[in-house]
């Protein structure tokens, strides 16, 4: 009986809920175990960057999502308000990283800046990867918010290389394999 508009990144939590970024509605959707679909954060139509409990909060495209076992939160990409934002299993939503600005930035929480953060993982150590697709970059994001670049450029490109002497495309998609490694999926390559 439900239904969904544009539903993008999928994360489970530790009980087996299932959460969905559903970006052209602009909302975050929880999906019980039992199939039992609700609406956690935003309002359907609503777009923003406002934090709040519930319908309160506004997203402008939610794409990326994941869950933190560290903080045992959701954290989401809100790719056209250029923020991280995290996002408890009761749905209180706040801006973690990202001034809203789209430039390129390191620093911690809202002194950072993104173009399009696109995918987000956590390590389970309280780390967060974040593909900053139009800044062409991989960010590493700690538990204090602090954001730092750890692969890539403003230079466009598929050079393999160490930090800012690689180069990628388009990064969208981002997992972690059981060695800790960070996989990318740019353009026509996985990296």
């Amino acid at each position: 009986a439900a239904t969904f508009n544009r539903p993008q990144g999928l994360a489970f939590d530790a009980d087996g809920n299932l959460y969905v970024c559903e970006a052209g509605n602009h909302v975050v959707r929880k999906i019980t175990p039992g199939g039992m679909v609700s609406t956690l954060a935003g309002t359907p139509g609503v777009v923003g960057s406002a934090d709040g409990v519930g319908a309160a909060a506004s997203f402008n495209a939610p794409f990326g999502i994941t869950y933190d076992p560290f903080s045992g939160d959701l954290f989401l990409v809100d790719a056209f308000a250029n923020k991280v934002r995290r996002v408890t299993t009761g749905g209180t939503v706040t801006t973690f990283a990202g001034s809203g600005n789209a430039s390129f930035a390191d620093g911690n929480g809202a002194a950072a800046s993104f173009i399009g953060p696109w995918d987000i993982e956590a390590d389970g150590a309280g780390n967060l990867y974040v593909t900053d697709r139009n800044n062409r970059r991989i960010r590493k994001i700690d538990a204090a918010a602090n954001v730092t670049t750890i692969a890539g450029s403003q230079f466009s490109g598929q050079v393999d290389g160490t930090g800012s002497a690689a180069r990628f495309s388009m990064p969208y998609g981002l997992g972690i394999d059981s060695g800790g490694n960070l996989l990318v999926a740019d353009g026509n390559r996985l990296r």
